[in-house]
């Protein structure tokens, strides 16, 4: 190899290392005040570690947005996976870390695949660099890990596109976007890639004979639930293309959708303001018409522009709610569009020196954007502060905590989370009870009862109190369950979220829908 050939090869390499470096930075500072303990979050994590614990893997996923219908059970299983390589508590997050890093990786792959070096490192910066992105490694839900698998989708598909044969890449293409719709039913879109790919003829083979099985089999372990579930997310699917999506009012005009939506969701991506998502979606547009204009558009990006187009039409007649965490398969195509914009540049005269120059002006204008990604999360924080009161109050544990009956509270979730991930939830431990919804519970002083208006006026002198919670580990387990108090333990939040058909038994007779 030549000196200079060698260096080169050195120095883009150091550069690789060097974007890999930051994107694990912006990922992983600050990981543990960072990851979210929301509802949805704590039910990941329940999902997780107690599934993990017991060696127990969903054969269903959580609930979509519009329609009693729950998504396939991969995600979780990847969660409950990586738990038991991984042991640590904080497992599940720490893999959506890995899938944030991994993305930056796999657009630095797209963009060599496309045309080089230059474009994958511009890639991969791109996506180090998009807000979006950095806060997917801390988010632990299903739609975090979206942006991940659909830029592995593209990746396939361009090395199918660019190989015109390969029966294990037909295979992973078909799994890896299986695995995508199951984990969230909008990236269902992405199927569009393979209609395109049944129109090349050298590929039809291995698309109807790889992939499309491929993608079937994922879809088994769901198939599997609705055998036994009397059809719950097919009945649910029909009920809401029949019936309840023409009960949705979608207010969204195509211009309102084109110069409002769009321009704020490429800046939710890239990060900035709305303007400046309109700024790249002109330029975008610019570019892309004056090279097909020219006839100097490569096929990829032609191919990847009619998918694009096609999935904005289909989104904007979608009868449900757009909102931009549920579309993050569209990550890879703006990463995508906009590298080439700058590379296009970058053949012009003084194309290299715009480029380098709108780089250096985009880091620095989202750089307080991603500044205010790499704080605490204010309910995390307060969770942690909360627990620690509750430990200044009632000793250091082991605790029981005791919510009423079917009340759903975000601080709840996250108190029995962060005191399991802590190893202080124990059955048989200090009985706690957030107040909230049901009655204090009576206790026996003395052989007498004491009454629910004297416990209500007096209760802080007869159950110790810290804010909401008290230690009610005198009162018996018959006057706990005849207020309504039910056991938030972490097993509890596992089998309502992973398990809850078993329990409801959905579509027996005189159960649920």
């Amino acid at each position: 190899m030549r000196p200079a050939r060698k260096r080169q090869n050195c120095i883009h390499l150091f550069l690789l290392t060097l974007i890999l470096v930051l994107a694990g930075y912006l990922r992983l500072v600050n990981f543990p005040n960072r990851v979210s303990l929301g509802l949805d979050s704590a039910r990941d994590a329940f999902v997780s570690l107690v599934g993990a614990k017991y060696l127990q893997l969903p054969i269903t996923g959580p609930f979509i947005s519009i329609a009693p219908v729950t998504t396939g059970p991969w995600y979780w299983i990847q969660l409950i996976v990586f738990r038991l390589l991984v042991p640590s508590n904080f497992a599940p997050w720490l893999l959506l870390a890995l899938y944030s890093l991994g993305g930056v990786f796999v657009m630095y792959a797209i963009g060599r695949v496309l045309s080089g070096k230059r474009l994958g490192l511009l890639l991969s910066l791109l996506a180090t660099f998009s807000p979006d992105a950095i806060d997917n490694a801390t988010e632990l839900t299903n739609p975090s890990v979206i942006a991940f698998f659909s830029e592995l989708t593209i990746l396939l598909f361009l090395l199918l596109l660019k190989k015109r044969s390969g029966r294990l890449l037909s295979i992973l293409f078909g799994a890896v976007l299986g695995l995508t719709v199951n984990t969230h039913y909008q990236s269902l879109g992405l199927f569009i890639l393979v209609f395109i790919l049944l129109f090349i003829k050298s590929l039809r083979g291995y698309i109807l004979k790889f992939t499309l099985p491929s993608f079937a089999f994922t879809f088994i372990p769901t198939l599997i639930f609705e055998f036994n579930n009397h059809w719950f997310n097919s009945r649910n699917i029909w009920q809401y293309l029949t019936v309840d999506q023409f009960n949705i009012w979608t207010p969204m005009r195509w211009l309102t959708y084109l110069s409002d939506f769009w321009p704020t969701f490429v800046a939710f991506i890239m990060g900035g303001s709305a303007i400046f998502g309109a700024l790249v979606i002109a330029a975008i547009s610019l570019v892309f018409i004056w090279q097909l204009f020219r006839r100097r558009l490569p096929l990829p990006y032609v191919l990847l522009g009619v998918s694009f187009l096609i999935n904005v039409v289909i989104i904007r007649y979608y009868r449900g709610e757009r909102y931009f965490g549920y579309l993050q398969f569209f990550h890879p195509y703006v990463f995508i569009f906009t590298g080439y914009v700058l590379t296009t540049l970058w053949r012009i005269r003084w194309g290299a020196l715009i480029a380098s120059l709108f780089f250096i002006l985009y880091t620095g204008y989202i750089a307080p954007t991603i500044v205010e990604r790499l704080k605490d999360v204010s309910f995390t924080a307060e969770t942690y502060e909360y627990l620690a009161g509750i430990y200044q109050s009632f000793g250091q544990g082991p605790f029981t905590l005791y919510k009423c009956r079917d009340t759903v509270l975000p601080r709840i979730n996250g108190l029995v989370l962060k005191l399991m991930m802590d190893g202080r939830y124990a059955q048989g431990g200090k009985t706690l009870l957030y107040h909230w919804g049901c009655q204090i519970p009576n206790v026996l002083v003395d052989g007498t009862v004491i009454s629910h208006e004297f416990i209500h006026q007096h209760a802080s002198e007869i159950y110790p109190r810290f804010d909401y919670v008290y230690d009610v580990s005198q009162a018996s387990p018959a006057a706990m369950l005849l207020e309504g108090w039910r056991e938030a333990s972490p097993e509890s939040m596992y089998q309502s979220a992973a398990r809850w058909w078993m329990d409801e038994q959905p579509g027996a007779k005189g159960k649920g829908p």
